[in-house]
């Protein structure tokens, strides 16, 4: 047995079920592998990354803000050429993005979680420039 292969595997559980969810979901439905700590360890940070992001908008109270024409609606996106910049919408509805109320609410948030963790954990930019973010 002097050859034999180990091979570790780690295991985070997602909290996505709600109690309503039908049939309802078990924690190790939701369960992701990862092959490496490091893997798993990444794949928190993303999730407390988004998590704190999310929660600051919804604090900020963009669910309350419908999408209408005169209604802005911010989030947060890379330039290449520009670095992490700010940019509204009223009625694009982007899925997967994080959106604000206004432009300070989300500088605020961007402070708060800060820039290199929105760049690395939530737009999953790999190398960054060396400007300023949000000008």
């Amino acid at each position: 047995m002097e050859n034999e292969i180990k091979e570790e595997i780690f295991i985070i559980n997602h909290v996505v079920a709600k109690k309503t969810a039908y049939p309802p979901i078990t924690p190790a439905q939701t369960a992701v592998v990862y092959k490496t700590e490091r893997e798993a360890k990444e794949a928190v940070a993303r999730m407390v990354t988004r998590e704190l992001f999310e929660r600051r908008s919804i604090e900020a109270g963009e669910p309350e803000n419908e999408w209408t024409p005169s209604n802005r609606h911010w989030y947060v996106y890379f330039s290449k050429n520009n670095g992490l910049q700010y940019r509204v919408v009223s009625c694009a509805y982007i899925d997967g993005t994080i959106y604000f109320p206004t432009r300070e609410t989300l500088h605020a948030a961007v402070q708060e979680v800060g820039a290199d963790n929105i760049k690395r954990y939530l737009l999953n930019v790999v190398a960054t420039t060396t400007k300023e973010p949000c000008r």
